[in-house]
């Protein structure tokens, strides 16, 4: 595996080239590429170009001096920034020595090192070790992460059609007015929604059907409910269907609209909560805590495939992050013609700039869209398992796309607290680098549906 680590530094700052360098030491699994290690007689261009091209993280070491460096200016920068837009280089500034480097445009929309963005110069000796001790961990746990995100797992699209289920029949609640039952949820099983029909939404496709071999088979039915064992994750079924992606209204990044169709899965019921982070990971990053019903933010892209891969080896089910075109489907309560998730009205069923008093709130406290999922619109952005393209809508495929192969961020849906509530429409797309972290980032988990259990 490729752990490779190229530090961009001016030559005034080798002391702090050397100090990073040390921290990584302890790891034999990571090599750290500078121009120290181009030998005499070598082709020195040559050799800083071939490190560019094959590294997986860099580090730019920021000073006054690094700034005002045309090498550094003119061939290195260019180079690492082409390759983080076009296949997602990560490139993580540490601020050695105090300059204007929030004046820097490319510079001042990347987070920097340390968090407040104050030098390392100037701090005592046990505070720079520290933070440099911070920094060479959170890279190290970044470059675990990016050799697998670089070549990123073909999302699993469940696909009912030949599966036999099995299901554990429940008597029929009342109905709630939104048409999703409310029959208390049985952990690690199915429970029924206690509706009488298939809700075969957008466009009449349903989830059940004859297969070559099989009787009819009863699938899952919009609002039925399942619960994981582990955090207590309540999961609805989405059933299967079509819908119009999109939104002429919207930016251009939401256009074209076009038609996607998208298998049936299992949306958890709200976005992960702190309580249930705790369990899985055991700490909890979130900025504003007090109650653990808060949903978890602070999280990266990059995090959330930590807490998927132990949840996963935890509880023996698979989970997934939804995809673009599931999450909105799902926002959309099954496709339908709705600004927010759930209706038109933001206040009904959105926490954001206006009314969330400046923080996140525990979570399922607004309105439920049609499908009884909470908190699609609002409370703290959402990741979804795609790269993010711009113009990807104009080349999408009708069924169950699942984004770009590659790219420089992945997708951000759903509007925060933060935020107004025009980022909190259904169609709105944001995106972010895979490693940023923030007290608006959130998400929730696709269950892949396995009715053998």
């Amino acid at each position: 595996m490729n752990k490779k680590i190229f530090i961009s530094y001016a030559h005034e700052d080798e002391v702090w080239r050397e100090r990073i360098v040390k921290q990584f030491r302890v790891l034999p699994d990571i090599d750290i590429w500078d121009d120290r290690r181009i030998s005499g007689g070598e082709k020195w261009f040559a050799k800083i170009e071939d490190a560019l091209k094959s590294t997986k993280i860099a580090i730019l070491l920021i000073s006054a001096d690094f700034l005002i460096s045309e090498f550094i200016k003119k061939e290195e920068v260019p180079r690492l920034l082409e390759r983080h837009e076009q296949e997602g280089l990560v490139i993580f500034p540490v601020i050695v020595r105090g300059c204007l480097w929030r004046r820097v445009p490319w510079l001042a929309e990347i987070n920097a090192r340390p968090r407040d963005g104050k030098p390392l110069l100037g701090m005592s000796e046990g505070q720079w070790e520290s933070e440099l001790a911070a920094i060479a961990e959170e890279i190290s746990e970044l470059l675990d992460e990016t050799s697998e995100s670089l070549e990123p797992e073909p999302v699993e699209v469940d696909s009912p059609k030949k599966e036999q289920p099995t299901f554990e029949e429940k008597t029929p609640d009342r109905p709630s007015p939104g048409g999703i039952s409310e029959s208390s949820v049985t952990i690690g099983q199915v429970t029924r929604s206690g509706e009488t029909g298939r809700d075969n939404t957008a466009g009449g496709a349903g989830d059940s059907g004859t297969v070559s071999g099989y009787a009819q088979l009863e699938l899952p039915t919009a609002g039925d409910k399942w619960t994981d064992p582990i955090t207590g994750m309540e999961f609805v079924w989405v059933p299967k269907g079509c819908f119009r992606m999109g939104s002429n209204d919207g930016e251009a990044d939401e256009k074209p609209v076009h038609e996607v169709c998208v298998d049936g899965f299992w949306l958890g019921k709200t976005q992960v909560t702190q309580s249930q982070w705790r369990e899985v990971i055991g700490d909890n990053p979130s900025g504003f805590k007090g109650n653990d019903r808060r949903p978890v933010e602070s999280i990266a892209w990059n995090d959330t495939r930590s807490f998927i891969k132990s949840l996963n080896r935890r509880s023996g089910y698979r989970y997934r992050l939804p995809t673009e075109a599931e999450w909105e489907y799902a926002c959309r309560s099954g496709g339908k013609d709705e600004g927010y998730s759930g209706g038109d009205n933001p206040d009904r069923v959105a926490w954001y700039d206006e009314n969330s008093g400046g923080e996140t709130h525990p979570v399922a406290q607004k309105a439920p869209n049609g499908l009884g999922l909470y908190d699609m619109s609002g409370n703290v952005w959402e990741w979804v398992q795609d790269w993010y393209g711009d113009d990807y809508y104009a080349n999408s495929p009708r069924n169950n796309p699942q984004g770009p192969s590659s790219g420089a961020n992945r997708v951000i849906r759903g509007g925060s607290w933060y935020w107004s509530a025009s980022f909190a429409r259904a169609a709105n797309r944001r995106r972010d680098g895979s490693g940023l972290r923030g007290n608006v980032l959130g998400f929730r988990c696709v269950r892949v549906h396995d009715p053998s259990r």
